[in-house]
Order: C-alpha cells, then sequence, then structure tokens
C-alpha cells in the first residue's frame, strides 16, 4: 500500500521537559506512553504508544488480571479501576497483563492508547 508509513505503535515526541531515560512512562494528552531511548529536554526521541511494559503502581492496592488501570500523572503510578487518586490522571490508558499484589511495585501492562479520559481529581 503506497500510503501506508508504519505498524503504529510508536511516535516522534518533542520533549517539553524535563529529561526522559528509556523505558520512563510519558503521559502524553490522550494516552500514556513509553520512552524508547533517553530522551533530553528540547530534543525529539521515539516514544511506544502500544506494547507491554513492567510499570509503576501504587503501594496497598492489589490489581486483577485484564483491568482497567488509572494512570496517577504526578507520581507517575497505576491504581486499579475505580480509584480515584487526587491529581491529574488517565482513565484507560492500559490493562493489566497479569495480577500485581498489594506490595508488588510494579504492574505488567498493555498500553491501549484509544479512548483514554484525561481529569482532574479532586479531594473532597
Amino acid at each position: 500500500m503506497k500510503n501506508a508509513h508504519s505498524m503504529g505503535a510508536t511516535l516522534e515526541w518533542e520533549n517539553p521537559g524535563p529529561d526522559v531515560s528509556s523505558g520512563d512512562p510519558v503521559a502524553l494528552e490522550n494516552c500514556l506512553a513509553v520512552a524508547v531511548t533517553d530522551i533530553k529536554t528540547g530534543e525529539s526521541g521515539t516514544l511506544a504508544v502500544e506494547g507491554g511494559f513492567d510499570l509503576p503502581k501504587t503501594d496497598g492496592e492489589s490489581i486483577a488480571t485484564g483491568e482497567s488501570l488509572v494512570w496517577l500523572i504526578d507520581d507517575s503510578e497505576f491504581y486499579p479501576h475505580g480509584a480515584e487518586p487526587d491529581g491529574d490522571v488517565l482513565i484507560g490508558c492500559a490493562l493489566a497483563m497479569k495480577p500485581a499484589d498489594e506490595s508488588d511495585p510494579t504492574v505488567r501492562v498493555k498500553l491501549t492508547p484509544v479512548n483514554v479520559t484525561r481529569t482532574t481529581n479532586t479531594a473532597e
């Protein structure tokens, strides 16, 4: 097909800051991505918007396989579906590929870059 250019699993991104390292999660406006390489402030680099990754999760919460996840942008960690942590969040940006116990520091996820909602939760 002459108009195809890629599989669509990555995108080029200009880093507004701070520096990111390869493997770091990057919250975009309506999706969560992972840096493929180190990207310094003001430089362009490649982000993965699809795939499976081990990424940080909050302490004290268990997550079930297949569960839709909430990403707390300021703390750079996942919460289980239905959680409402204070701050800017991405809802539905990934799903758990395997369970994670309350004490696990990470959860294995599949990024889901469509139908993501970005919102701000505030304490009541």
